[in-house]
């Protein structure tokens, strides 16, 4: 899938929770898209090939992670990962957002 502005006036977002090895190679290139984006206004956060697509079968696996299309069947517009618990052992959740444009929707 890819992005294109065009169907975003006019498409509804969907979402959906992605399932299966076919969705690996979409999420890490909406996350290094992302980090991409970061790097390139200075932000050190996240670096492009950080995150991989066994990354993302393990979360899979263990979490949930959710892609928003623009329609049922439209490309990308982001994605992200719910973690129910998180990691550092502090309360609340923790949802990164992976939006592929600059102006892209981030989810929250």
């Amino acid at each position: 899938m890819k992005n294109t502005s065009s169907h975003a006036a006019s498409a509804p977002l969907s979402f959906r929770r992605a399932e299966s090895d076919g969705d690996l190679t979409e999420l890490v290139r909406l996350r290094d898209a992302a980090a991409r984006w970061q790097v390139e206004r200075g932000v050190e956060q996240w670096q492009p090939g950080e995150l991989d697509e066994d990354h993302f079968r393990r979360r899979l696996r263990e979490g949930e992670v959710w892609l928003a299309t623009l329609g049922p069947d439209g490309p990308s517009a982001g994605a992200w990962e719910l973690w129910w618990d998180d990691e550092g052992g502090g309360a609340g959740q923790r949802l990164p957002k992976f939006p592929t444009t600059p102006g892209a929707l981030a989810v929250t």
